[in-house]
């Protein structure tokens, strides 16, 4: 009988965008060139026209001796997500903290917990997260919410240069474990969810994606191999077909 040799998040770098409705709707989970599936109705906004949110979903995904690998699930046994939104730009200002509210755990389904944090006095959440039936993790982002509590005409200038302003962008980390065949094993790597503004062109795709920027910091700063020979099919074509989506 196979034995369960290792366990993966996926996707490891997940994306929950805000939105100011509390719908939402689930995000891609397909990459290029998989079309986006649309949200139930194909609405993005809700009857208030108010942008849904879009929820990134999160898998454990098991690697077995025998080659194979599947997904599992609560029917595998227990599983037991951690996660930490965390709005670390205040701190790019001498003595103001970041806008945590530490990590929250989710080890049943059902569970749902919301990080609120603080900043000048004021309670500012930034997003949401639950368990769902199967034991995978549904993580929402912010409402697309800033301010400045104690200066409310205070005028905003360059977007890191904003003290006494929040907003409710986030981002952190994702640890998750589970209890198979008597013993408990750990996601090999953890994963991210980034809390960024909404996408208002859902059907579109970037010319460079964010994959393709962040590959390129990693490249440059020696954290990858150097690549080989490109491949057409996974390298070139892809740029091509983005440019052409959006010329047309």
């Amino acid at each position: 009988m196979a034995t369960l040799q290792k366990v993966q998040i996926f996707p490891a770098l997940g994306i929950a965008r805000l939105g100011n409705s509390p719908e939402w709707y689930l995000g891609p989970e397909l990459p290029f060139p998989a079309p986006p599936v649309p949200p139930p109705g194909g609405a993005y906004k809700d009857d208030r026209c108010h942008i849904n949110r879009q929820a990134q979903r999160f898998r454990l995904w098991g690697f077995f001796s025998d080659g194979t690998n599947r997904e599992l699930t609560l029917a595998d046994g227990t599983i037991t997500w951690t996660l930490h939104l965390v709005n670390a730009k205040p701190t790019a200002h001498a003595g103001e903290p970041s806008i945590d509210d530490g990590l929250q755990t989710f080890d049943m389904p059902g569970n749902v917990a919301s990080f609120v944090g603080s900043y000048n006095s004021g309670s500012i959440p930034l997003g949401d997260a639950e368990m769902d039936g199967e034991g995978r993790l549904i993580v929402r982002g912010g409402f697309g919410k800033s301010a400045n509590p104690t200066d409310p005409n205070s005028v905003l200038g360059y977007f890191w240069d904003t003290p006494g302003w929040y907003d409710d962008v986030s981002d952190g980390p994702i640890t998750d474990q589970i209890e198979y065949g008597g013993q408990t094993i750990t996601a090999t790597g953890g994963a991210w969810v980034i809390c960024p503004p909404p996408h208002y062109a859902p059907g579109t795709y970037s010319i460079t994606t964010l994959y393709d920027t962040i590959r390129q910091l990693a490249l440059t700063a020696g954290q990858l191999p150097a690549l080989g020979l490109p491949s057409f099919a996974t390298d070139i074509y892809p740029i091509l077909k983005r440019a052409e989506d959006i010329a047309g």
